[in-house]
């Protein structure tokens, strides 16, 4: 880029050629990250996930943290992350779910804002209800326990419990469940056991089996 006349007044010689990356300034930033990206809470209870907040550029100053799309009365504490330095900030973060939370899966955003500056991540906040199975002492089949949704059927086969809706779970007592990588994003609607083999069935025609 060319300079200016003589009365410019940005230092540079008359006529001299000034490189315009060379007047960039980097702007202060600063990235989050959550650890899990996946919290499960009983009504009335919290629980912890660990934020980190990466400064960028040279970024100091205290960050302000809100909760979005989250239920009436979700929480969350400290409500500030001081930076101080170049090096990433790891802060444990507490999510409080009052009693009043209806028991599902709400995708909630983390957020994490000072001046201009505005920042979020995602969280997967399953609130379940407490109480119910796990040794609580009730008769099998009256006392319920919310594990997870939205779910469309389940089966039982070698000594393996399976469920299937929007994803697939397995578990071995029915209590404790684990999602499992079905390499399709077609909800799931039906599952059966049989000959040694689990078959599932869901939109589109989509058809998985396993082993």
């Amino acid at each position: 880029m060319q300079d200016g006349g003589p009365l410019d007044g940005d230092g540079q010689a008359n006529g001299a050629v000034v490189d315009p990356v060379a007047l960039l300034v980097p702007v202060p930033d600063f990235t989050l990250s959550l650890n899990p990206t996946s919290l499960t809470v009983q009504q009335g209870g919290t629980g912890t996930v660990e934020l980190t907040l990466t400064p960028r550029n040279g970024f100091t100053g205290t960050v302000s943290l809100s909760l979005e799309n989250a239920p009436a009365g979700v929480e969350v504490n400290p409500k500030q992350v001081s930076v101080t330095g170049a090096s990433p900030v790891a802060q444990t973060i507490t999510v409080s779910v009052p009693s009043s939370v209806e028991p599902n899966t709400y995708q909630v955003v983390l957020v994490g804002t000072l001046g201009f500056i505005t920042r979020q991540v995602s969280l997967a906040l399953v609130v379940q209800a407490p109480g119910g199975g796990g040794g609580g002492g009730g008769t099998a089949g009256t006392t319920w326990t919310w594990r997870s949704g939205p779910l469309f059927d389940v089966t039982y086969g070698n000594g393996l419990f399976v469920a299937v809706g929007g994803a697939i779970l397995t578990s071995s007592d029915g209590v404790t469940w684990t999602r499992q990588s079905s390499g399709t994003s077609n909800d799931l609607y039906a599952v059966t056991y049989g000959g040694g083999l689990f078959v599932a069935v869901g939109g589109l025609g989509t058809i998985l089996t396993s082993p």
